[in-house]
């Protein structure tokens, strides 16, 4: 499996993105971060051919998806918290309902093995209107895990849940990764930092452009190569150097902070000062 994203630009009124670029391989996984508004959900719901209008390619297995959209979206998992549920009808029906749209048919006993798996049978008749938020992110599990997509989209998995639904998406992340169980890659749009520590390329979009890409490890020791933080402070040390702002904390060059005289005193990097921008 390999999807190729290439110069992927999407505008309405305002430009969303531009030239976004990356590819996804076999049990990789990729998290898309950056600021609310800063384009990750629309880079996702591109990928499902949701947003039309962009210009670029998406290439899967050598394939534009544009004309061979189908056969993209056999292969194509989502879990997402705003995920399409009949709310007035049992989890049941809607698991049989999604799988019957991917004419996938399974039996009874299969679909309640699935449930038990994933710790959700005894709610099989229930409506989906009184699960909570994470008990409908888990139904999504496992109806994926009954899909078994070769790519899963997840959009920001983690929102709205309590702490221990976090964790377990946490460590369903990585027990997957390790057993490639039920999906070979996956593409997370995530504020979640120890779900970006697990991926294998990070995706930061700032100002619709991709800033940064590499793991955690290669992004964090090429920050500390080119950057310094110090104290809001000192802000009237600046003058006219560029530098970027996280909290209380000035993020600048480091040939320009080597400029400032007073030289103030240097703190500590924070994985906020990246991955939070």
């Amino acid at each position: 499996m390999q999807l190729d994203v290439r110069n992927l630009d999407l505008s309405y009124d305002i430009s969303v993105f531009n030239n976004i670029s990356f590819n996804l391989n076999n049990n990789e996984i990729i998290t898309i971060i950056g600021k609310n508004g800063s384009g990750k959900t629309s880079l996702l719901e591109s990928l499902l051919n949701i947003r039309g209008h962009y210009s670029g390619n998406i290439i899967y297995n050598n394939k534009d998806i544009k004309k061979y959209k189908n056969n993209f979206f056999r292969n194509i998992g989502i879990i997402s918290y705003n995920f399409p549920f009949f709310e007035e009808f049992s989890l049941i029906y809607n698991l049989k309902y999604f799988l019957s749209l991917d004419k996938i048919n399974y039996d009874d006993k299969y679909i309640k093995d699935a449930l038990l798996k994933f710790d959700l049978l005894k709610h099989i008749n229930r409506k989906i209107s009184v699960l909570s938020t994470g008990l409908k992110i888990r139904l999504q599990i496992t109806y994926n895990y009954l899909k078994k997509p070769e790519i899963l989209l997840m959009d920001e998995p983690t929102a709205f849940i309590d702490p221990p639904g976090t964790s377990y998406i946490e460590s369903l992340i990585s027990k997957i990764k390790k057993q490639n169980e039920f999906f070979k890659s996956a593409i997370i749009a995530t504020h979640n930092m120890n779900i970006i520590k697990k991926s294998d390329n990070i995706i930061l979009i700032v100002n619709g452009k991709n800033k940064i890409t590499g793991n955690f490890e290669e992004i964090l020791n090429k920050f500390k190569e080119n950057y310094i933080v110090i104290s809001d402070k000192y802000y009237n040390l600046l003058n006219d150097l560029p530098y970027n702002i996280s909290g209380n904390r000035i993020i600048i060059n480091k040939e320009d902070f080597y400029k400032l005289n007073p030289r103030p005193e240097t703190l500590e990097i924070k994985e906020e000062d990246i991955f939070e921008e």
